[in-house]
């Protein structure tokens, strides 16, 4: 967090890092789908990670993550939980 004050940026939640129309419920929705489980929260988070860094788009590392990416991520997870 320092180091995003240090140049005038301050991030504290996903919500910063997702497009506009996942801004106010990203946060909500990770703690939502991952049903109380610490495991399932670090999975699903992972997963968006994961989707997000391999969307094939120009090199741009301020590009937000999507709602397809959140979809991608917890259609992902879901389908490891049903196995």
């Amino acid at each position: 967090i320092a180091r995003f004050r240090a140049v005038g940026s301050f991030r504290v939640g996903f919500g910063d890092l997702v497009e506009p129309g996942l801004a106010d419920t990203i946060d909500g929705l990770i703690v939502e789908a991952a049903d109380g489980s610490p495991r399932r929260l670090i999975d699903l988070v992972n997963a968006l990670f994961t989707a997000y860094t391999r969307r094939p788009v120009a090199p741009d590392f301020n590009r937000p993550i999507t709602q397809q990416d959140w979809q991608t991520a917890l259609g992902h997870v879901n389908a490891v939980a049903a196995l």
